[in-house]
């Protein structure tokens, strides 16, 4: 999305090379991803904050599938101006920079330099007002309560959100979009035997982390019915101490996985190009 909104981005591959970047040079916008290995989304922003780098005012938009109301407390105190929540679309992402960097002085988007930080989508930018949430059109994917019916809304969901589809194939191409599709495939086949397993073994905390994880792929592909029944299993669960039961509403998300899966696996494969196989392989 970025590369095809004509931005100058770098990438770094978690929260800690993130800091390690920011300290170096100046950028107009920093996206940050919460969930990160070796130094999370907050920790990394907390470090640039407190830093002597050129990008202790730069803006810090944070990307996440959830947050949580405690998160979000965290997430002010610790320097971020803005929070996306997951499905990100062109349009939203288009207009936070924009928003963004008008408030900073620093011009239009398209010729904002950002830094990329983490494995799901991270970046850096410029400014550090208030807290907000941006959220896409269909809001109530990420608005997953643990409690209620998270299911009967689950099953009211459709398993491809065309609107999110279509955002991500204009912004990606059809030979990077067949390819993200297809890596989407691999990474739910090797996901799902890996959180039942956890489930299984009464690790609460395992589960929430492997359901959080695939739910951000569910959310950028516009799987609205696969993310929100993750979401159903990650939210409850990720405050669990081991060995606790997951709960009446978690156990239902945990036990429809499988057909939720099935279907939305289906769909997707429908839409990888003929030359392309679901592992990445081209016939």
């Amino acid at each position: 999305m970025l590369r095809r909104g004509g931005h100058r981005f770098n990438e770094a591959r978690d929260g800690f090379e993130g800091v390690e970047i920011a300290s170096r040079r100046r950028f107009d916008v920093i996206l940050i991803d919460l969930n990160m290995p070796r130094m999370n989304g907050i920790e990394a922003t907390e470090a640039i904050r407190a830093g002597q780098g050129p990008n202790r005012a730069t803006p810090i938009i944070a990307i996440t599938a959830n947050v949580l109301p405690e998160a979000r407390a965290r997430l002010e105190a610790a320097g971020v101006c803005r929070v996306i929540s997951k499905p990100i679309t062109r349009r939203i992402l288009e207009q936070v920079l924009a928003d963004e960097l008008a408030r900073a002085g620093t011009g239009s988007a398209p010729r904002s330099a950002t830094v990329q930080i983490g494995a799901a989508t991270p970046h850096l930018a410029q400014s550090a007002p208030k807290l907000s949430a941006e959220t896409a059109p269909h809001r109530a994917v990420s608005a997953f309560s643990p409690g209620g019916a998270p299911l009967m809304a689950t099953r009211e969901a459709p398993l491809i959100n065309l609107a999110t589809h279509t955002d991500l194939a204009q912004s990606l191409g059809p030979d990077l979009m067949a390819q993200t599709l297809a890596q989407f495939l691999a990474e739910g086949e090797s996901m799902l035997p890996r959180l039942t397993t956890v489930a299984a073994q009464a690790d609460p905390a395992a589960t929430a982390a492997l359901a959080h994880k695939f739910a951000g792929s569910a959310a950028l592909l516009g799987a609205d019915r696969l993310h929100r029944l993750l979401k159903a299993i990650d939210t409850p669960l990720r405050h669990l101490p081991a060995g606790a039961p997951p709960g009446d509403s978690a156990a239902a998300a945990l036990a429809a996985l499988p057909t939720v899966w099935t279907a939305t696996r289906a769909m997707v494969a429908t839409r990888i190009s003929p030359t392309q196989t679901p592992d990445g392989t081209s016939t």
